[in-house]
C-alpha cells in the first residue's frame, strides 16, 4: 500500500488541484528533465550515427524516415507511446532536416 503525506509546502494552496499544478510546474526545473533527456538522447544517437549514415547511403532521406518509424513502432510496442525512445524516434522521423543529412552533426558532438 502507497500512502502520501504533503510536505510543509503543501499547505500554502487552497486546492488539491493547485499543489499538483505547483508540482507539475516546478518538478521539470527541479529534476533538470530536459537536460538529462537531451543528454540521453544525445549519447544515444551518436551511437546510431553509424547505422544512419548506412541508410541514406542505402536509400537517402526516405530510408532514414522508415528506420526511425520502424524504431518508434518497436520502443512504443516495448514501452508505451510516451517511452522517451519512442518520442523521440517520433519526432526524427518527422524532420526532414534530420533524415536529410542533419544526423551528420551527431559525428562532431564529444
Amino acid at each position: 500500500m502507497l500512502s502520501w503525506s504533503p510536505g510543509i509546502g503543501a499547505f500554502l494552496f487552497d486546492s488539491p488541484f493547485e499543489r499538483l499544478a505547483a508540482f507539475k510546474l516546478a518538478r521539470p526545473q527541479r529534476l533538470g528533465l530536459a537536460d538529462r533527456y537531451a543528454r540521453m538522447s544525445l549519447d544515444h544517437l551518436r551511437d546510431r550515427h553509424p547505422a544512419l549514415r548506412r541508410f541514406f547511403q542505402k536509400g537517402g532521406a526516405a530510408r532514414i524516415a522508415s528506420e526511425l518509424g520502424r524504431e518508434a513502432a518497436d520502443q512504443s510496442a516495448l514501452h508505451g507511446p510516451n517511452y522517451w525512445l519512442a518520442v523521440l524516434y517520433r519526432a526524427l522521423e518527422a524532420n526532414r532536416k534530420f533524415c536529410n543529412g542533419g544526423y551528420e552533426v551527431l559525428q562532431s558532438i564529444q
